[in-house]
């Protein structure tokens, strides 16, 4: 049976419609509101003959209500906290009231919300301090009137069959949103009927909740409660949720935004990420409920001019514009929007966007979908490294970019979030890859001087004899992969067909270094061969300055340094990490020590050179210090000797001192 609506609650609700909120729809009694409510599964109600005759005995523009009805069980739900936070039944809202002075919209009398009237049922109306009247039936299509975009249903407009969707559809109409749960109590008996039937018609649908909540527990409840009967009647996860917040008893009953919030973030965590919010107007105006914070684009504002013709609210992404529409050969009335942002009528994943270029799969676990309804056709693995093309690209609603993508024959691959790719290079090379191999270009090598690999450089003979070095590939959209080509010295010289390359040892080429070095770590390993077979311990050589004759730039990033020692015997290899360049004397290494000269003749040189500075004879057995020491090429060590007085003498070999 359809409650009766006591004179505050309809004051409220002629307040808030006033504004802005011509309403969606409760389909059954109140007590269907209350949480702990078993779920209504047919829709007792539809009866509102009597009902209606009491409004229709009434003044039209002072309604009359049952007293039988101020017991209200809804109210146990409204406010879980606090009963001082509700607006006692008798008291109108103060905001709301000012609200009324100052517009001229029109709002329900008879009831509080659009699908509580009967498929064919008129609202009577009225307008504060004016004659009284009716919202105008508007016939569909009718000229000069705002946009024709969408409707919304619920049990009010019964089991709606597939024909009566195509004449609607027929007028212009894009998309349906059909009314789902209320509360945690309630769901439309005809969900399922009426979203098989739109989608049978070629009509876009998407579904609402009825909200009660009034804090962020009952909020996620409800959300739950949505997101279930969605997932049952198998609607996308794309599917936008409408969260229809305009109930009047719970206007002044909690943080409407931080709930609204608390109720999107519940149905994302639950699969469900395109949340709308529908609201009145006048709840946006008087402060109720912040459409910034939820944002401009996720609001549907509900607003009723006597006389709608302009487009108003379009700052919003939707303005239910009218309740009173009608289709001819279709039973009922409808409520009427028009979509400003595309989200409830336009393709969820946008317009083909034509977008040519090449991207390389670059990640795995992600779906490579047919269609986008989310029916999988392949996987990204499948593909991994691979180079495909791009003709179009779809920025969807879900906030993801998605590729058509080709291969090389011309065949579709699929839809592919863009995050699963990374843009190639250029050409019809796909991403630049990381590498460092020494190489030779074969007999059959062909080297490409641009990504479009029309252009050719001739390789001559001695090249073909060269070691050089692959830094890059690419693996391009014909499935071969391309090396970039470098000499030694750092030039670039081209891609070449990887299978055309032979690999050189990683140690690179040998490369003339002949150069002195002193080892000066001990902790190094010497090695026979770059298989790292161990020769020799640098702990052996520590000091000593021996030849560095060639170089090895390992693709591991060392150097390496192949020794001689004085005689021309090899050593081995070391890293060059651990010797330092000098001259055939060796580097100064810090010695500090006394030392005193027990031997004539010797020569005290003023360099390397062997220019002679003094004799030691004139210095025996005299203490002097010796600051550093030089282990020579020859074999021998020298000491730099200062005297007491810090004046340099000149070097020594350590031979003359003891």
């Amino acid at each position: 049976m359809k409650r009766n609506i006591r004179w505050t609650v309809g004051i409220l609700l002629l307040s808030s419609l006033l504004g802005s909120i011509p309403v969606h729809a409760v389909e059954d009694t109140l007590q269907s509101h209350v949480i702990d409510q078993p779920s209504m599964t047919t829709e007792s109600t539809q009866d509102d003959s009597s009902e209606n005759k009491k409004v229709q005995n009434s003044r039209e523009d002072v309604p009359s209500f049952d007293d039988a009805d101020k017991t209200d069980s809804s109210q146990e739900y409204i406010n879980e906290s606090s009963a001082s936070d509700v607006s006692d039944d008798t008291r109108v809202d103060k905001d709301l009231e000012n609200y009324l002075q100052r517009t001229d919209d029109l709002f329900p009398l008879q009831e509080s919300r659009s699908d509580l009237n009967g498929s064919a049922g008129k609202r009577n109306l009225r307008s504060l301090g004016r004659s009284s009247f009716s919202i105008p039936i508007i016939n569909a299509g009718e000229a000069g009137r705002p946009r024709f975009d969408f409707i919304d249903v619920s049990s009010w407009n019964n089991n709606l069959k597939v024909s009566d969707y195509v004449k609607i559809k027929n007028y212009g109409i894009k998309s349906v949103i059909v009314k789902l749960t209320e509360a945690t109590s309630y769901q439309n008996p005809y969900a399922a009927d009426q979203i098989k039937n739109a989608h049978a018609a070629g009509l876009k649908v998407h579904v609402y909740h009825y909200s009660w909540f009034t804090n962020v527990a009952a909020a996620r409840r409800e959300a739950e409660y949505f997101a279930a009967l969605a997932k049952k009647l198998q609607l996308s996860s794309s599917t936008i949720m409408v969260n229809d917040i305009e109930e009047p008893k719970i206007i002044n009953s909690g943080d409407h935004t931080t709930n609204s919030q608390a109720f999107a973030q519940r149905l994302s965590e639950l699969g469900f990420k395109n949340t709308m919010h529908y609201v009145g107007r006048s709840w946006v105006d008087t402060g109720k409920i912040s459409a910034q914070k939820l944002g401009m684009e996720n609001c549907w504002v509900a607003q009723y001019p006597y006389n709608p013709t302009n487009h108003w609210n379009t700052d919003f992404s939707a303005w239910q514009w009218t309740s009173q529409v009608v289709f001819p050969g279709v039973n009922g009335v409808f409520d009427m929007s028009a979509d400003y942002k595309g989200k409830f009528t336009g393709n969820l994943q946008g317009d083909a966007i034509r977008d040519q270029r090449y991207v390389t799969i670059s990640k795995g676990n992600y779906s490579i979908w047919q269609n986008f309804s989310w029916k999988k056709r392949s996987t990204s693995d499948n593909y991994l490294n691979k180079t495909l093309e791009v003709r179009y690209r779809y920025d969807h609603l879900n906030g993801s970019s998605y590729y058509s993508l080709y291969d090389n024959n011309g065949s579709w691959v699929g839809y592919l979030n863009k995050s699963a790719t990374t843009t190639g290079a250029g050409g019809q090379f796909g991403k630049i890859f990381s590498t460092n191999n020494y190489v030779k270009l074969n007999a059959d090598a062909k080297l490409y001087t641009n990504k479009t690999l029309s252009k050719q450089k001739n390789i001559s003979a001695t090249m073909k004899n060269e070691v050089y070095s692959s830094k890059y590939y690419y693996v391009g959209f014909n499935g071969k992969r391309y090396d970039s080509v470098y000499d030694i010295s750092g030039t670039w010289l081209g891609y070449v067909e990887n299978i055309l390359l032979d690999k050189q040892g990683n140690q690179g080429p040998t490369r003339s270094f002949h150069q002195y070095v002193s080892i000066s770590s001990k902790n190094y390993n010497i090695w026979h061969n770059f298989s790292w077979k161990k020769r020799d311990a640098s702990s052996n050589y520590y000091q000593q300055t021996v030849n560095a004759k060639y170089i090895y730039e390992h693709t591991n990033g060392s150097g390496y340094l192949s020794l001689y020692d004085k005689n021309n015997r090899w050593i081995g290899y070391i890293n060059k990490n651990a010797t330092r360049t000098t001259g055939k004397q060796g580097v100064a290494f810090a010695y500090n020590k006394t030392v005193k000269i027990k031997r004539k003749n010797y020569s005290i040189w003023q360099n390397f050179s062997w220019k002679e500075k003094n004799k030691s004879n004139n210095y025996l057995n005299q203490n002097v210090i010796a600051k550093y020491q030089y282990r020579h090429l020859n074999g021998a060590t020298y000491y730099s000797l200062y005297n007491n007085n810090g004046v340099w003498l000149g070097y020594i070999n350590a031979d003359a001192t003891k």
